[in-house]
């Protein structure tokens, strides 16, 4: 079973929209996604409150079929050395 661990990191509150919003970072074992998130919780809310209504948007727009994801994994980037390309050197 594999484990994973969640962020929750730029709270803010949009007056326009009426709005809490955040990027929830899940970070498990192929690397991390970010995922926005929104709550329409009132504006004296206390973080557990938005933090559970975070979690449970942020998962909602994970697993929807129409979602645009950005992973980044944490593999290395092995950069190209002059023996790879004679003609470069």
């Amino acid at each position: 079973m594999s484990h994973i661990k969640t962020q929750i990191s730029g709270i803010r509150y949009n007056a326009a929209d009426a709005r809490f919003e955040a990027l929830v970072t899940f970070h498990g074992p192929f690397g991390q996604t970010s995922v926005p998130a929104f709550s329409h919780a009132p504006i004296d809310a206390d973080f557990d409150t938005l933090s559970d209504e975070f979690l449970r948007d942020a998962l909602t727009r994970l697993t929807a079929p129409s979602a645009l994801r950005m992973i980044r994994t944490q593999t290395a980037i092995q950069t190209p050395s002059t023996q790879d390309y004679p003609h470069a050197a």
